[in-house]
């Protein structure tokens, strides 16, 4: 039975044919080759590689020049086998073996946002943009979240933050540096669905640090109990929460904390339900009296 190889294409073996001319020691093979992988003979003897010739790429050298004959020369060689690189695009998934590609193998800066699976993996847009600066300008690039500009709180009698959208179950309220132009009137919170701003149904309680007193306010929330001791030239901050909890009867939780240079401090609690969706928040005093000083904001989401 003939040998045979098994894998190899009919195109990686070749022979040449040359005629010695008892001069001449170098050939020119058809294809590249090496010594190792060439057999020669001469007039059908089998001649030693290295000691009697060398195959380099596609010249054949002989340490002596053969003999002069007419086809004397059978050179029997298998060619060199060129691996080139993968075009652009070739290597699919099924390619590659599980772990084969190792965090080592990725260049700093090689996987961008627009190569990372967006669902149900990381949710890029989620992280884009800046984070929430300490000086409380608006919060940027997190989807969801909405912080309108804050409104001073130096005229007039409260101030409204509309447009709050269907949906929202959650708003953080802060109101910094308060004042009004009468000693005893303090903060307070109210809200409201399309129909307005209600001033009825809060059944809200406060209670302040020190003192066994409780509050109860039913036209609003409240952050403190003895709102109405704010003495003159008093200054309070505040800062609370609402949380939708019923959404079938539109009824949100209030809880909040204030504090006032006096060295008052105390919180409150609360529940409402509107007579439709929120879509309205409003910073107001007690007794509806004109503000002086601070700043209120609110975070939505």
């Amino acid at each position: 039975m003939s040998n045979f190889l098994v894998g190899r294409g009919l195109n990686d073996a070749a022979y040449d044919v040359f005629s010695g001319t008892g001069a001449q020691t170098v050939f020119s093979l058809t294809s590249a080759s090496s010594t190792s992988a060439a057999t020669v003979s001469i007039s059908g003897v089998v001649q030693r590689p290295v000691t009697d010739y060398s195959v380099a790429g596609t010249t054949l050298t002989f340490v002596a020049a053969p003999p002069s004959g007419t086809n004397n020369i059978l050179v029997q060689y298998n060619k060199s086998i060129t691996i080139g690189t993968p075009a652009d695009g070739t290597i699919t998934a099924a390619k590659l073996g599980t772990g084969a590609v190792e965090t080592a193998k990725i260049a700093d800066g090689a996987v961008t946002a627009a190569k990372i699976e967006t669902a149900p993996a990381i949710a890029v847009d989620n992280m884009t943009g800046t984070l929430p600066a300490l000086d409380g300008s608006a919060l940027t690039g997190i989807a969801g979240i909405t912080a309108p500009t804050a409104q001073a709180t130096t005229s007039g009698t409260a101030v409204d933050f509309t447009g709050i959208p269907s949906g929202t179950v959650a708003i953080d309220l802060f109101w910094s540096d308060y004042s009004c132009s009468t000693a005893a009137h303090g903060p307070v919170i109210q809200i409201g669905d399309s129909g307005g701003i209600e001033t009825t149904g809060y059944d809200s309680n406060a209670y302040r640090i020190g003192s066994t007193a409780v509050e109860n306010q039913t036209d609003n929330f409240i952050f403190m109990s003895d709102s109405n001791g704010m003495n003159a030239g008093n200054v309070a901050s505040m800062a609370g929460s609402l949380r939708l909890v019923n959404p079938a009867s539109n009824t949100w939780l209030f809880w909040g904390t204030q504090a006032r240079n006096s060295a008052n401090g105390g919180f409150g609690v609360g529940e409402k339900s509107l007579s439709g969706e929120l879509d309205r928040v409003r910073f107001t005093t007690n007794d509806g009296d004109t503000l002086s000083a601070g700043i209120a904001r609110i975070v939505y989401w």
